[in-house]
């Protein structure tokens, strides 16, 4: 267990390198039930598990609780990529989830603003997500994303190379880095597996 804050309705958030068996169980079950409505054919399914195939980088996680429940949980990731002649450290939140009877309450924002301050003291540079951006894109900018604005690329664990276009990213400790890659007109390469 990390760093512990409180937010409103007594909502306790705390950062985690690693989860009890019965806390991953929870994770599981919350993101499970957050996506749903995402539920695809077996082929589609197999198609997401080559483009996600990156559990490797999983760095930590993010929880919020109330009453001991599990209502809000972030994955942490981080891996270097080659960017610019350089590796640099590219930080990330994956399966962002909030209970459904707790969305809107603000477990969101809190749930990223912390997944945030743990990518800073880890050390990455910028942070990447993908989302619908029409529709979570403000979430996601209150903690300073900001849509990609062009493609974005990545290995699956097949190698098949995939390009999508729903990619935001964030300053974390290097304001520069941050503004190359937005400023940038190939697609940005997040290295192998999506978040």
């Amino acid at each position: 267990m990390g760093n512990t804050a409180s937010t409103p309705e007594e909502v306790r958030i705390s950062s985690h390198t690693g989860l009890t068996p019965e806390e991953f169980a929870a994770f599981n079950s919350l993101e499970q039930a957050a996506f749903s409505g995402y539920a695809t054919p077996e082929e589609d399914r197999r198609e997401l598990n080559d483009r996600f195939c990156s559990d490797d980088d999983a760095v930590g996680y993010i929880l919020a609780r109330t009453g001991g429940e599990l209502i809000g949980a972030i994955k942490l990731l981080q891996r270097a990529i080659p960017f610019g002649g350089r590796a640099i450290q590219l930080g990330g939140l994956g399966g962002v989830a909030t209970r459904a009877d707790w969305r809107g309450r603000g477990v969101a924002s809190a749930t990223t603003s912390a997944a945030m301050a743990t990518l800073r003291q880890r050390g990455c540079d910028i942070a990447y997500l993908c989302t619908d951006i029409a529709r979570l894109g403000k979430l996601y900018g209150r903690v300073g994303f900001v849509p990609l604005g062009r493609a974005h690329t990545y290995l699956g664990a097949s190698g098949t190379r995939y390009t999508d276009t729903d990619g935001m990213i964030a300053p974390v400790n290097s304001p520069e880095i941050f503004a190359t890659v937005i400023e940038g007109k190939e697609p940005f390469d997040i290295g192998r597996g999506n978040w």
